[in-house]
């Protein structure tokens, strides 16, 4: 969070791939595909079981139980 603006700053955390299918039932959320390579930008509701990520030009939270977080990879170049 930034004090000074009282907003929420999000950032690049790696990436996570889905094990799992998921498809979105609020506009807030994206749908995911067993395989695909979400770019995590927030973990903050990881208490509700929630991240946020990028994916397919599209921002938005997914569960965070149906992905595997990979190690090591923060950039868009790493398999």
């Amino acid at each position: 969070m930034d004090a000074t603006r009282g907003v929420v700053v999000e950032q690049d955390l790696g990436y996570a791939v889905a094990i799992f299918e998921y498809a979105a039932t609020e506009t807030n959320q994206i749908s995911l595909t067993e395989g695909d390579r979400i770019k995590i930008v927030s973990k903050q509701a990881k208490s509700r079981g929630w991240w946020k990520g990028e994916l397919r030009g599209k921002t938005g939270y997914f569960p965070c139980d149906y992905v595997k977080e990979e190690k090591g990879a923060t950039d868009g170049n790493s398999a």
